[in-house]
């Protein structure tokens, strides 16, 4: 919904008697955006349909119907109510909501040019209406996309920028929620940088304002966030307390969807560790939840996940039909690394089964990925992969050559115990 958290003011949205709206169709709006909110379809549409008798064309009308189609699914009906706001007749706050609400639809369909288009629409009239709040989400709302699309280094510079406009507001204190999202985004691009320590004090600042300010799910966030940073960094056992801690943060206050992520989050620290029991426990877990949220990415996920563990049992044949279906439901204009994880999985489940002919074309393909998107995790993985291969044809000059770069990046990384066990791996091989 294109409404911002604290309202402006200014706004002829939050003050009924400042336009031609009755109070009692702006009761009826908020009445139905609490309904949708709290999941009460049927009270909706009923609260909905006396609008709609009242005044069809109301803005408020026309946003609510938007939002009520876009809760139920129906996506190109949420468009048709949400361009109807931006024509050029209706109030320039009222097509700012509109293009909000078209840019964040857009961005739920994987169509970020467009989204960003919209949230550009968006921002420009905020700033004529000089609504500082609406300004901020609205940039924040095109980070988020930055990010999503892999543009991290703009993500992170943008981000940067737009906690500096915070920051020089008098009125800065209500506008934290932007601010923390904006160190999030920043925290998470960083990380994706490879500039690890960056990363981890971003998380920290975070988990120093929520301690503060006593923001439970923020701290959770901050917490799993310097997890992560551990765990890419081969601490693991620090790594697994600080998931527990945000775990035990969310049971608390019952942040479901974070639990999940919690529980995938220490699935994999378990595997690291040897301890396949629990991993799949947590694992399972996870799946649980999204399975009761109904949220079909983080479903997917979960299932990689466990084929994961299936591949860490040596039960390639299950892990390969896991994966394949996986592959099916996971579309390549997706941007993120969802695809390139289950390409890698596969390229080795088709290694360990023999067929080295498909292993290389996976591995070949993620590595293209990550070195355009300057992923040197990603390359590591994948350059180790096709040393193996290169090793199973008896290659030892090509499986050098891949050892040499998978050494480089972790030389990049500053991860002593994988350059170490690389380059034992390098030495061993000239012995052979």
């Amino acid at each position: 919904m294109g409404r911002s958290k604290i309202e402006n003011p200014q706004s002829p949205y939050s003050d009924p008697s400042k336009t031609t709206m009755t109070r009692a169709l702006s009761n009826l709006y908020f009445f139905g955006l609490e309904a949708l909110a709290r999941g009460k379809f049927i009270r909706a549409k009923q609260v909905l349909d006396r609008m709609q008798q009242r005044d069809p064309e109301n803005p408020l009308t026309l946003e609510l119907s938007g939002d009520y189609a876009r809760e139920i699914g129906e996506k190109d009906e949420a468009f048709e109510y949400y361009i109807k706001l931006t024509d050029a007749s209706k109030s320039a706050e009222s097509r700012a909501v509109g293009f909000m609400n078209l840019g964040s639809l857009s961005q739920q369909l994987w169509r970020f040019d467009d989204a960003i288009g919209y949230f550009q629409n968006a921002l420009d009239l905020y700033e004529e209406l000089g609504y500082h709040e609406d300004t901020f989400h609205a940039r924040n709302a095109m980070n988020v996309i930055l990010h999503e699309v892999g543009k991290y280094q703009e993500a992170f510079d943008e981000s940067e920028k737009l906690l500096h406009r915070i920051k020089a507001n008098r009125h800065r204190y209500l506008y934290m929620d932007v601010a923390l999202d904006s160190r999030r985004i920043m925290a998470d691009s960083l990380r994706f940088l490879n500039r690890f320590d960056e990363a981890e004090h971003q998380w920290q600042r975070i988990q120093q304002i929520a301690t503060k300010y006593n923001l439970k799910e923020d701290l959770a966030d901050a917490l799993d966030g310097i997890g992560i940073i551990r765990q890419l960094q081969g601490r693991f056992e620090e790594a697994k307390e600080f998931h527990r801690d945000a775990l035990r943060i969310n049971r608390a206050i019952r942040v479901y969807d974070r639990q999940s992520m919690n529980l995938i989050n220490l699935s994999r620290i378990h595997m690291q560790l040897g301890d396949l029991g629990r991993a799949e426990r947590c694992a399972q877990q996870s799946l649980k939840i999204e399975l009761k949220l109904e949220n079909v990415p983080g479903i997917e996920f979960a299932r990689l996940v466990m084929a994961q563990i299936k591949i860490s049992r040596k039960d390639y044949s299950n892990a390969l039909r896991e994966l394949l279906r996986l592959e099916k439901t996971s579309p390549i204009k997706n941007p993120r690394d969802d695809w390139v994880a289950i390409a890698n999985q596969l390229g080795y489940v088709y290694r360990m089964l023999g067929n080295l002919d498909e292993a290389e074309k996976r591995q070949l393909k993620v590595l293209a990925w990550a070195r355009k998107n300057k992923q040197f995790e990603v390359t590591a993985a994948a350059c180790d992969e096709l040393a193996e291969i290169a090793i199973a044809r008896s290659n030892k000059k090509l499986a050098r050559e891949y050892l040499d770069q998978t050494l480089r990046c972790f030389i990049s990384l500053e991860l002593t115990p994988m350059i170490e066990a690389t380059q034992r791996r390098i030495d061993e091989l000239e012995l052979d």
